[in-house]
């Protein structure tokens, strides 16, 4: 289920399996962002955030998240959110909720109808993420250093893999054609 796309930096993570609850933690450096591809099947529900994650932002932990329909650059945007709670408050985590009422009463969530059995690609960035109509065309404009956490809850089970970015994918090569040589000799 690992998935290499041209538009994602470089992150570090660590990521759980088949579960109705997941978490998924990782690194940001400038001007970064990370893909996570979940599948999601047998539910009625999604609920996506990154409460416990810390930034150098305005309130140290303003992220933002975008949810597209697939995975590859042409994936399409679902939907976006940035600073869930009051701005005041200094909630500035991100919260997706689909198919159920939103924990957080406040007009800043998005929320709307459960996407349906699938594969998706949750994007999360520091705050300046920008979520273009396709995944190719996300970017990050500010260079926040960031320590994520991806949060997913579902009333089905969410499967969780971490796309790689270009440089892990290549080092990932490297040891397997080591090990397929050490083999042969």
């Amino acid at each position: 289920m690992k998935h290499l796309l041209t538009a994602a930096a470089a992150a570090t993570l660590i990521a759980a399996s088949s579960a109705s609850a997941q978490t998924v933690t990782g690194s940001l450096g400038a001007f970064e962002f990370a893909a996570i591809e979940i599948e999601v099947s047998g539910g009625t529900t999604l609920v996506i955030d990154t409460i416990g994650s810390t930034n150098a932002g305005f309130f140290g932990n303003d992220t933002e998240l975008g949810l597209y329909d697939g995975v590859g650059p042409s994936a399409t945007l679902i939907a976006s959110n940035d600073d869930f709670g009051s701005f005041g408050d200094g909630e500035t985590e991100s919260l997706l909720d689909f198919g159920v009422d939103s924990p957080i009463d406040t007009d800043l969530v998005e929320t709307g109808p459960y996407p349906g059995d699938g594969v998706y690609t949750v994007v999360v960035g520091p705050f300046n993420t920008v979520f273009g109509g396709t995944l190719g065309e996300v970017e990050v404009l500010d260079d926040l250093p960031t320590e994520f956490v991806v949060n997913f809850d579902s009333d089905g089970v969410v499967t969780v893999a971490v796309i790689p970015e270009p440089a892990s994918l290549g080092l990932l090569s490297v040891a397997g054609l080591g090990l397929i040589r050490r083999r042969r000799a």
